[in-house]
């Protein structure tokens, strides 16, 4: 027997005589003297020995919970119910524990600090109270960045917030530091909202609205908005031009502050009195801007503002603004249109359209906010006129009586012009894109060649408005009832009412629905004026607030 064989076998018997013993076998390894220390702490103070390092996860369970469900789909009867409080996110947060675990009492945790569980009632305040705090640290870093990017802005203006935002400028309301050195008779009568919100303070301080335009715009149409401002002054509807400063190739314009109401909060409880001293005001800026021959061309609820407290209004925003064309250089087919006399129709393409199209494309200015652009907007008219803003009133209008905003939602003009031939029906369509020299044609077939009728349309949009059917009150119920027994009598017992509603409409809502059909006009021709419209019966007699 060699020594390598005595040697294995002195080992078999010393580990066989071990395991008869009890005692546990001899580590790879020898324990450094600080694990000992630490062992012999730990049992002195009844502390459970640490815990053996987990193994290694593999990948389906180092995925995330919805790539591991993927991976391994669990059966319906087998998924564990989600508790109703919802886990705050972020480092605190702590997973549902099974209910098979309840029961079962665990080892006490390592680290003591528990993530207190939080309500479903209290996430969604604190999410706000986080997002409205990252909200005014992002504009107060913006404000700083403009004070540093605009020399000398910090020496006029004390800029307080950032109260707007749209695709060509940024609006901030201001302090004018130096308003006692100016004359200002001429806008004070603008700044409504400011003396509002400052009557418990000792001193009203002068805000403005400093308008910051972006670089990206052209600088034709920065120059264009100036003028037409500086031009517009002198209506207590509409907001001036109070100074206009630039640094480089960047251009503020100041204008007054106006306190005023979200559209969202008061559209939908608006009274009929209520919308017409809206429309009153709206109207008279629009023919103080029309009687300078200029298109504001972004009529829309966001350019006038309104203080539903001092029911006082404003337009503003003329940055898509421009001068009306003269009629001797309109090129439009509608420039030949006659009032009784029936325009002929382009012919219709037979079958198709020609591969190579000689005929030069149309341009126009397109220029505006979906939903209320009027149809030769759409059609691509060259020669529009202040029209285009009487029909985004009406659609306006719309809204208000409907309770729906935005009442047209397209995606482009083609969705536009289905829209309106749906309401308008197929044939005013066709009409109307005849009169400017194009060809209107559709195989919907749910699209009628009549028009619905606005009373009709108005009636199915509020009947569908819950909180609107709610309060209705007695005498419009009472209205209802009256007319559905005059048609039963009539009808030899049937209701006889072709109505899909249970609303009736007052007399105020049907002279309203009245003046929407001469906005909503698709023949600009035929279309209501500013001026006109200012003397509507719907408006006729509509008394104006005082200026303060």
């Amino acid at each position: 027997m060699d020594a390598t064989t005595e040697i294995r076998a002195e080992e078999d018997k010393r580990n066989n005589m071990e395991s008869q013993v009890g005692t546990p076998p001899v580590p790879d390894t020898e324990a450094t003297p600080v694990e000992v220390a630490t062992h012999t702490v730990e049992k002195e103070l009844g502390l459970d020995p640490p815990a053996e390092a987990a193994p290694e996860p593999t990948r389906e369970e180092a995925l995330e919970p919805t790539q591991a469900e993927a991976l391994n789909p669990v059966e319906p009867e087998l998924l564990v119910p989600v508790p109703d409080t919802v886990q705050e996110e972020g480092p605190e947060a702590v997973p549902p524990t099974p209910p098979e675990q309840m029961s079962q009492p665990g080892p006490e945790p390592q680290d003591k600090t528990e993530a207190k569980p939080s309500t479903s009632s209290t996430k969604p305040s604190r999410r706000l109270a986080e997002r409205r705090s990252r909200t005014v640290e992002d504009v107060r870093r913006e404000i700083q960045e403009f004070y540093r990017s605009f020399a000398g802005l910090s020496d006029e203006f004390e800029v307080i917030d950032k109260i707007g935002e749209g695709t060509f400028s940024s609006v901030y309301k201001a302090v004018d530091l130096h308003h006692d050195r100016y004359v200002n008779d001429y806008w004070e009568t603008a700044d409504d909202g400011s003396a509002s919100e400052s009557q418990d303070a000792p001193e009203k301080k002068p805000y403005v609205a400093i308008k910051r335009i972006y670089v990206t715009s052209s600088p034709w149409r920065i120059l264009n908005e100036l003028k037409i401002l500086n031009m517009l002054k002198g209506c207590t509807t509409i907001a001036p031009l109070v100074t206009a400063m630039r640094h480089k190739d960047q251009v503020l314009a100041v204008l007054p502050y106006f306190s005023h109401t979200d559209f969202r909060e008061f559209y939908q409880t608006a009274s009929i009195p209520e919308i017409q001293v809206y429309f009153r005001q709206l109207f008279d800026a629009l023919t103080f801007v029309h009687g300078h021959r200029i298109i504001h061309r972004d009529i829309k609820p966001q350019n006038f503002l309104y203080n539903v407290h001092t029911r006082r209004g404003l337009l503003v925003d003329f940055g898509l603004a421009e001068t009306e064309p003269d009629r001797a250089t309109r090129k439009c087919a509608c420039r030949n249109w006659v009032p009784g006399v029936q325009l002929k129709r382009p012919p219709k393409p037979l079958g198709g359209y020609p591969k190579n199209d000689a005929r030069p494309g149309r341009r126009s200015n397109r220029a505006g906010t979906r939903g209320f652009r009027a149809p030769e907007v759409l059609l691509k008219c060259p020669d529009q006129s202040t029209k285009i803003d009487m029909w985004s009133a009406g659609v306006l209008l719309l809204c208000f009586l409907s309770k729906r905003f935005p009442f047209f939602n397209s995606n482009d003009d083609i969705e536009a012009l289905v829209e309106l031939a749906t309401v308008f029906g197929r044939r005013k369509l066709e009409e109307c894109a005849a009169l400017h020299g194009v060809v209107f044609e559709t195989t919907i077939p749910t699209i009628k060649d009549a028009p619905v009728q606005l009373e009709k349309l108005i009636e199915w949009c509020l009947a569908a408005y819950k909180p609107h059917a709610a309060v209705a009150n007695e005498a419009r119920r009472q209205r209802f009832l009256r007319r559905s027994m005059l048609g039963a009598t009539s009808s030899g017992g049937s209701t006889g009412s072709s109505d899909r509603t249970n609303y009736a409409l007052t007399d105020d809502e049907l002279r309203a629905i009245r003046f929407l059909s001469a906005l909503l006009d698709v023949n600009p021709h035929t279309r209501l004026s500013a001026q006109q419209a200012q003397h509507h019966q719907f408006l006729r007699g509509v008394e104006l607030p005082p200026l303060s």
